[in-house]
């Protein structure tokens, strides 16, 4: 059923929350059969099996009404309640709880996991209560933050198809006021040169790689041995005589991972997954970056030359 009584599952405990996409539900007499399974908007649960993930305790606060699945703990705590839920997520709590799980598989978490942890508290009610509700504050702001973020996410992708002409359209489907003209046709070679200086690694040689974040930003990812890197051909930026160096990676274009590379990344390597394209100034930087993050784009051009294997 698409309605009901949602049903609380492990799937749908995650360390950033309850994530009810998948989720399943009872008819409404459940709620009154079954009242020792019975969750309340704001109570807290964890999941047990596989209860970590990326050093992360997959805990969660309860946003609707709901009934408990097995392998779902609900949790209640001595202390004040949302200082409870925030000293379990502390690094060093999860990391004890992951030493108490390592060497079963599939790791499930019980009562007597948690007894054998030992953790500093105060006993303080006032001091739990100002600790528990300043991170709570914290959370709610970066939950609103990410939904604000995912907002944002959507409307570009819809935008990317609105104000670029799909196919062989001249005409984008949305403009800005003022501009009527057709676009027009033009090779990708008249704005972009691609440039390789090919190196060979050599083993005692220290060498700089960048990374490409899903935020545009081109960065140093660190220093390392040739004989520490994997891929001995790799491709040197010149932003010397190429200051207008944009790189991207094949697999993150869509999501955002493009961007003109800094500067200070001269010298830097990249592998064949990140070209180097040479902007000679005909095309606004800016107009560049978002052309090339478009579906059309994509799929003529990154898609069909990708390496095997990427």
């Amino acid at each position: 059923n698409s309605y009901g009584i949602p049903w609380l599952k492990i799937a749908n405990v995650g360390k950033n929350g309850i994530d009810w996409s998948s989720a399943s539900y009872f008819p409404d007499n459940f709620w009154l059969d079954y009242e020792g399974f019975r969750l309340f908007t704001g109570d807290y649960v964890m999941a047990l099996t596989r209860p970590i993930i990326s050093h992360a305790l997959k805990i969660a606060v309860v946003d609707k009404n709901a009934l408990l699945n097995q392998r779902v703990a609900k949790l209640i705590f001595d202390t004040n309640e949302e200082y409870g839920f925030q000293l379990l997520q502390r690094r060093t709590v999860v990391d004890r709880i992951e030493s108490e799980l390592a060497g079963t598989d599939p790791p499930n978490l019980g009562s007597g996991n948690l007894k054998n942890i030992t953790i500093s508290i105060t006993s303080n009610n006032n001091e739990q209560s100002k600790i528990g509700i300043f991170f709570k504050k914290l959370d709610d702001t970066i939950a609103l933050h990410q939904r604000q973020l995912d907002n944002h996410k959507d409307l570009k992708k819809v935008m990317l198809q609105k104000l670029f002409p799909q196919n062989i359209e001249k005409i984008p489907e949305v403009r800005f006021y003022g501009f009527t003209e057709e676009w027009e046709l033009h090779k990708l070679g008249e704005y972009f040169k691609k440039y390789q200086n090919t190196v060979y690694l050599q083993d005692d040689v220290d060498y700089t790689q960048v990374s490409v974040r899903n935020t545009g930003v081109i960065e140093c990812r660190g220093t390392k041995k040739g004989k520490s890197i994997g891929r001995k051909r790799q491709y040197v930026i010149d932003t010397e005589i190429y200051p207008n160096t944009l790189t991207f990676t094949r697999q993150t274009i869509y999501e955002g991972g493009i961007g003109f590379v800094p500067e200070h990344l001269q010298g830097a390597i990249v592998t064949e997954n990140m070209p180097l394209l040479s902007m000679n100034g005909k095309m606004n930087k800016y107009f560049a970056i978002t052309m090339f993050e478009t579906f059309p784009y994509f799929r003529k051009v990154i898609e069909k030359n990708m390496p095997i294997g990427s």
